[in-house]
């Protein structure tokens, strides 16, 4: 899931692209509306959007001038046929398109700048853990961390399976019990790979010591959770 604020200061406007657009884009998740940067600014310090979805073309230089690290992907819909700055993750939309071509235009844009992104570097954390794409319980620990980050602080990791199993298990037409069982067969995998002398990034990032060997609920938690600071 890839968490999106809409900023906007119409409420109409804001409207129209929740229903026409953001409802309408499979794994989107709104985390708020807002009407000015200063209310923007509060919902981001409290959890960072992946998207920002916007009718102001001062959006880049707000998010410039208030956050250091913090780089989301800035969608502006307007009728400005350009803008010039220096922002990577940006993309400039008219507003006389038709609401279908907007929803298309930002469905290719999260799909090759937004959820790639993401993947790529869930996907280069876990094979530092030690994990190979070439078990099934990799590819659900992965979508796990994706679900997990996009409802930070909205879910119980003490109903994992209940929670994010179901989840990834509907997206891969398998079950909930399947999901459990592969991941935690890839962490046994992934364990017994190591030595006390290559254990140090599995140390340093889920903060254990060998021999411990940690466990889903604990690789989810911490990766999901430092996913905007890799």
């Amino acid at each position: 899931m890839i968490k999106v604020l809409i900023v906007c200061k119409q409420l109409e406007n804001a409207k129209k692209i929740f229903n026409n657009i953001v409802s309408k884009i499979k794994n989107l998740h709104l985390i708020g509306i807002a009407n000015s940067f200063q209310e923007a600014k509060k919902i981001l310090i409290d959890e960072e959007a992946d998207i920002i979805i916007t009718t102001s073309k001062n959006t880049v230089t707000f998010i410039k001038n208030n956050f250091i690290t913090y780089n989301p992907g800035i969608i502006i819909i307007d009728n400005i046929p350009r803008i010039e700055f220096d922002y990577r993750k940006a993309l400039i939309i008219s507003n006389e398109k038709s609401l279908d071509e907007i929803k298309d235009r930002i469905q290719f844009f999260l799909r090759h700048n937004i959820e790639k992104s993401q993947k790529e570097t869930i996907s280069s954390v876990l094979t530092q853990l030690g994990f190979s794409f070439n078990w099934s319980g990799t590819i659900y620990l992965l979508d796990s961390i994706l679900y997990a980050h996009s409802y930070k602080g909205s879910y119980s990791f003490e109903r994992v399976k209940r929670d994010i199993y179901f989840n990834v298990a509907n997206s891969n037409n398998t079950t909930s019990s399947r999901v459990k069982w592969s991941i935690e067969r890839a962490i046994k995998y992934m364990y017994s790979k190591h030595t006390k002398e290559t254990y140090k990034y599995v140390e340093k990032l889920l903060k254990i010591k060998y021999p411990q060997r940690p466990v889903a609920k604990q690789i989810i938690s911490i990766v999901a959770n430092s996913l905007d600071l890799l």
